[in-house]
């Protein structure tokens, strides 16, 4: 089952049980199928999602909803993302390099993001993890 379909049978699901649940994924569902190449692949799904979060971010700084709105639907939402690559997980990676290759070490970015998937790893967290990296 692809995840659009799971966020789909889930949303049907929490009709009957959760409301709010219900409204938070009809919101993803929209947002995914607003795209006009009709792509409802994982990857598109999971950049949705980490959108969504994001925003959400945002609005709890500009004090748009509350710290237990954030939480709630934080938390719902990283139900349906894949697991992200760890601080170590990074490091070890990092570790196994060779950087004579590179011009400077944040070529190395580019690599860890092409090893593990830039679904499953924040692009701002690998930066700061390759600048304060010695190799």
């Amino acid at each position: 089952m692809s995840l659009f379909e799971r966020l789909r049978k889930d949303m049907l699901r929490a009709l009957k049980e959760d409301k709010e649940k219900a409204s938070l994924l009809k919101t993803l569902i929209g947002e995914i199928q607003r795209d006009p190449a009709k792509d409802y692949s994982d990857k598109k799904v999971v950049k949705v999602i980490q959108k969504y979060l994001k925003s959400l971010e945002e609005n709890l700084k500009l004090g748009a909803i509350t710290r237990e709105v954030y939480e709630k639907e934080k938390r719902l939402l990283e139900e349906y993302l894949p697991k992200m690559v760890s601080e170590e997980e990074i490091r070890a990676f990092l570790a196994k390099l060779d950087f004579s290759k590179f011009k400077n070490k944040m070529q190395a970015v580019g690599e860890v993001i092409k090893h593990f998937g830039s679904e499953r790893v924040d692009g701002k967290k690998v930066q700061e993890i390759v600048r304060n990296y010695e190799p």
